[in-house]
């Protein structure tokens, strides 16, 4: 999609520079990371820097601009970003809801700085991905949680260290 003129100053450096990056740094590792299904660490790791930053709210009442998100995710679609990590980036928004000061700390740090994977089981037999409609459920028992309800898909669960569930609810 042909964007100029119609971003900012701002949004076209930001675009220009990760295009620049992927083209650079991306591209030429594209094949490996398809090949052995790898999640790009190092890749992740560069745009905590970079990118990271401008995806996440730093509290429940901020908004990220979802025009940059937009325009990070059309670069991403672009040059066939991992789904994991274009996934991270997108589930990154829901970081402030978690309810523990010091977990949403060190979720919010361990993101930042690139060291993150974060999938999401919103996807229910007989809801889809309706996140309003959604029934499974955690009660805290103990030291632990107890989580109930069946899930029709999950991203990323193998390499993930957030599982988000239901929209207010993660399992870190």
């Amino acid at each position: 999609m042909d964007l100029s003129g119609k971003l900012s100053d701002e949004e076209n450096l930001i675009k220009n520079n990760f295009d620049e990056y992927c083209q650079k740094n991306y591209v030429p590792n594209y094949q490996h990371y398809l090949d052995n299904r790898e999640f790009p660490v190092k890749i992740m790791k560069d745009l905590s820097g970079m990118l990271l930053p401008l995806t996440l709210p730093m509290d429940v009442n901020e908004n990220v601009d979802d025009v940059m998100l937009g325009i990070i995710s059309e670069e991403m679609g672009k040059y066939e970003f991992p789904l994991p990590a274009f996934l991270t980036m997108h589930f990154s928004r829901l970081l402030p809801h978690i309810g523990d000061e010091s977990l949403r700390e060190k979720y919010i740090q361990k993101y930042l700085s690139g060291n993150s994977v974060i999938c999401g089981a919103y996807t229910e037999p007989g809801h889809g991905s309706d996140a309003y409609h959604i029934t499974t459920e955690a009660h805290k028992s103990e030291n632990k949680y107890i989580i109930s309800g069946e899930k029709a898909f999950v991203s990323n669960p193998g390499i993930a260290d957030i599982l988000w569930f239901q929209p207010e609810l993660a399992v870190v």
